[in-house]
């Protein structure tokens, strides 16, 4: 860290001293061969756009050293004083000659620069390529004038025209050729970076574009600037910083890069601002927050809402959300980002979120606290997800042990009670055939076998109801509950029930509780009066009984209370037993429907 301190104060004050000598040498009495020379405000402009790129390289190098865009803006910041070497009058020849060979570097480096920031590789095809073309234009174009250029047969030199330390032969008609070369790619690259930044801001996201206006936007103007100085070259072949033209086009070029390091301190201070706020969500963590609370503070402090946390559960290919609920893992796309966040070594948490929220080095800046922040909601994550997996096993006992009973009363309806009708039917036949006078005691005897198979008819019957009614499953909850109150040994009050089906399962455990809680009543309780009900709520059913008996409840009488708070239970749903002051037993449960 003192390393990295001591050279970033070694390289500003270069900067500053550079950035002094190349004005000094300006304005140097003598012919007017530069344009930072030209005026007081001309200088003036000079040192801030070459001091500004370098100092906010430095930032972002020192507080963002995974970004590009730092090295890039002091390399920019360097390369912006080379024309005023070259116009050094009585200068050394070799100093003169590098300005000429790097006057055209600092442009492609603040395109790359602005096309980058503030991630550590560019956007998109098009703008590599864009970068590309930049690069290869700008170094055949300085090296071709280095080894073919002699500025003294050059009939339009104004700034250098007796020195090139690095000329091997002069052609003139190469160094035209050259020339004809560079002021038209200056306006192909306006045109194709302005398209590049329309592309962009339409097929960005609302955050991205939100972002991304404002340097594109600076981007642009810097290009078209430079493009307009080719056009006014080309029709003006000899410039010169005299000249109002010439000199107006280069203090809005050195004004647009002031707004290009001004804008990037400014995204370097959100960027520093959203992971500050990011480090501080340990503080709003420590009481015991919500399950799914940390995607939330994430959002707010990234500023992208939406924003998703995706855990990974160990030992298993499985990914669940804040929640505990299962989520397909996160896919990047190019709008999208996925980031992982990783501790000791193992990625515990998976950060989807906009591209222009976070940097591509998040995960390498964000401290330890917040990482054992993302553990603990990994494993608060895992803990729900094993019990929503604790439920959904219950409930998948609870659809098989109705599937059991459903499968149960229709083999006693179409098996033993139908032979017990067929029986009683020939019994029937049996007594017909006996005549009018029968014998006594064959009478009584088939009279006894009658009854016994009417009680042992009931019995199945009852069982068959018992078991899982038939009416239940054909016409819903209000309908058998109609059922149930018709044969009830007491009197049974029916309140407010569903108008609709609900999910079987929910059906079978309000269905189950009512009939409890009935049979309890008389059973048990010695009560005359039972009240029930089945209120929908939004995505509950609340299933309420309740009677004017001793109080008291049988938890093993019929199918068991325990069984229906075990129904209850594996819904997700409430149970309770209650004792009104009034006396009597009040049975409730909340049943979700969703």
């Amino acid at each position: 860290m003192k390393r990295a301190s001591a050279l970033t104060a070694a390289l500003a004050s270069t900067a500053v001293a550079y950035g002094l000598a190349a004005e000094l040498v300006a304005t140097h009495r003598g012919q007017l061969t530069t344009y930072g020379g030209a005026s007081g405000w001309a200088t003036a402009v000079d040192l801030s756009a070459g001091w500004a790129l370098v100092a906010v390289g430095l930032l972002i190098w020192r507080l963002l050293p995974g970004v590009r865009a730092g090295a890039l803006a002091v390399a920019a910041g360097f390369a912006w004083f080379a024309p005023d070497w070259v116009g050094w009058e009585g200068g050394p020849a070799l100093i003169r000659s590098v300005g000429m060979l790097v006057a055209g570097v600092s442009l492609a480096f603040l395109v790359h620069a602005v096309l980058v920031f503030p991630h550590s590789r560019l956007p998109s095809s098009a703008a590599r390529v864009l970068v590309v073309a930049v690069y290869i234009e700008t170094a055949l174009v300085g090296i071709g004038r280095a080894l073919f250029r002699d500025p003294f047969n050059d009939v339009n030199c104004w700034n250098n025209c007796t020195d090139n330390s690095f000329l091997v032969h002069s052609y003139p008609t190469v160094a035209r050729a050259l020339d004809w070369v560079d002021l038209r790619f200056a306006i192909v690259l306006a045109t194709g970076f302005a398209a590049l930044f329309a592309w962009r801001l339409v097929t960005a996201t609302p955050l991205a574009r939100w972002l991304l206006a404002l340097p594109l936007v600076v981007g642009t103007l810097l290009t078209a600037l430079h493009a307009a100085h080719a056009v006014a070259q080309l029709h003006t072949p000899l410039e010169g910083p005299s000249d109002r033209t010439f000199a107006s086009i280069f203090v809005g070029q050195g004004l647009a890069v002031i707004a290009v390091a001004l804008l990037f301190g400014f995204e370097l201070a959100r960027a520093h601002r959203a992971r500050r706020a990011v480090e501080h969500l340990v503080v709003e963590l420590t009481q015991a927050p919500e399950p799914g609370s940390l995607e939330a503070a994430l959002a707010r402090a990234t500023g992208d809402p939406s924003l998703r946390i995706v855990y990974r559960l160990r030992d298993v290919d499985r990914c669940v959300d804040g929640q505990g609920r299962d989520v397909q893992a996160p896919v990047g796309s190019a709008t999208r980002a996925v980031t992982p966040i990783v501790r000791n070594g193992r990625p515990v948490a998976l950060l989807e979120h906009d591209r222009a929220a976070l940097g591509e080095t998040f995960q390498d800046e964000i401290g330890a606290a917040v990482r054992l922040a993302v553990e603990n909601e990994r494993l608060r994550a895992e803990a729900l997800a094993q019990l929503i997996d604790l439920r959904q096993s219950r409930a998948r006992i609870v659809a098989a042990s109705d599937a059991v009973r459903r499968r149960l009363e229709r083999d006693l309806h179409d098996g033993a009670q139908q032979r017990l009708v067929a029986l009683s039917f020939g019994l029937r036949l049996a007594r017909a055939e006996l005549g009018s006078q029968p014998d006594a005691r064959v009478a009584k005897r088939l009279a006894d076998a009658e009854e016994a198979l009417g009680k042992a008819l009931a019995a199945v019957r009852a069982v068959a109801n018992g078991l899982f009614p038939t009416t239940l499953a054909n016409a819903g909850l209000a309908f058998a509950i109609e059922e149930l109150a018709e044969l009830a040994p007491i009197r049974v009050e029916i309140g407010a029930v569903p108008d609709r089906r609900l999910p079987p399962l929910v059906e079978a455990a309000a269905y189950g509780l009512i009939r409890e809680a009935v049979e309890n009543a008389a059973l048990h309780a010695r009560a005359s009066i039972v009240s029930v009900s089945a209120l929908c709520a939004e995505d509950i059913v609340i299933v309420d009984a309740t009677d004017d008996g001793i109080g008291g409840a049988d938890p093993n009488g019929g199918i068991g209370l325990l069984d229906a708070a075990d129904r209850v239970g594996a819904l997700g749903g409430r149970f309770q037993i209650l004792s009104p002051s009034g006396g009597g037993t009040r049975i409730q449960a909340e049943i979700p429907c969703a």
